[in-house]
C-alpha cells in the first residue's frame, strides 16, 4: 500500500477497523473479563503506536493496540494493568491469535 490516507477507527469490544483507500480491514477485539475500561482507548493507542515505532505494518500494530487494550481492561484504574511487551505477546499467544495475522 502506498502512503494514502488512512485512518483507524477503535470499536469497542469489536475492535479496530483500518480505513485505507479502497479497503476496510477489522482486527477482532479480545475476549476478556472486565473490571474497567478506564484508559483502554490510550492503551490500544499506545500499543498502535509501539508497534509502528519497531516498524510493524498496521494490521499487526492493531492487534499489538487490541491486546493491550484487553490486558488493561481487566484491571482497574486508568494506570494499572499496564503491560510489557512480553506480557502482550504472551496474552496473544494464550488466547488463540496470532499477532501477525496473515488476513485478520
Amino acid at each position: 500500500m502506498g502512503n494514502g490516507k488512512k485512518s483507524i477507527k477503535k470499536i469497542g469490544s469489536k475492535g479496530s477497523i483500518l480505513i485505507r483507500e479502497k479497503e476496510v480491514k477489522r482486527v477482532p477485539a479480545f475476549e476478556t473479563k472486565v473490571v474497567d475500561t478506564t484508559g483502554a482507548g490510550d492503551a490500544f493507542t499506545a500499543g498502535l503506536i509501539f508497534g509502528k515505532l519497531k516498524g510493524w505494518d498496521l494490521l499487526k500494530c492493531m492487534r499489538f493496540g487490541n491486546a493491550v487494550a484487553a490486558i488493561k481492561i481487566a484491571h482497574f484504574g486508568a494506570r494499572s494493568g499496564l503491560p510489557t511487551e512480553k506480557e502482550v505477546m504472551d496474552f496473544i499467544a494464550h488466547n488463540g491469535k496470532d499477532v501477525f495475522p496473515q488476513n485478520p
